[in-house]
């Protein structure tokens, strides 16, 4: 055992959020309920949302960050085996709203989670 002490504190922006999406992206890969093609659609969605959110995770942290809790919330949800659908449309449009957010700086965003909410749509849970 390691007598190393690491401390890791007031960690923001751009590598909370990265560390939060690659969470969200565990979650959809290991969704046992979803087919194979179906979880590696939604990873790519991920990654996506994930390379579009550099620039506003860096000028606006917390706006971004409300955007990768909310794409947490939904990957949560469409990874159960019996997905709630009024709880994923609110989630859905909850991730769209804070998408607008920052549209101005990353409009990319906006994009993916529209490309995010079609796929939860196609998934006619």
């Amino acid at each position: 055992m390691s007598q190393d002490k690491i401390q890791v504190s007031k960690v923001v922006g751009p590598v909370n959020i990265k560390s939060q999406l690659d969470r969200v992206t565990q979650i959809v890969k290991n969704a046992a309920a979803m087919p194979d093609d179906k979880r590696n659609q939604l990873a790519g969605l991920i990654d996506e949302l994930q390379e579009a959110l550099k620039t506003a995770a860096e000028k606006r942290p917390e706006d971004s960050e409300r955007i990768a809790r909310t794409a947490e919330l939904v990957a949560t949800e469409v990874a159960k085996e019996k997905p709630d659908k009024g709880f994923l449309n609110i989630t859905v449009e909850g991730l769209k709203q804070a998408a607008k957010a920052v549209e101005d700086i990353a409009p990319t965003v906006l994009s993916v989670a529209g490309k995010v909410a079609s796929f939860v749509a196609g998934l006619g849970v």
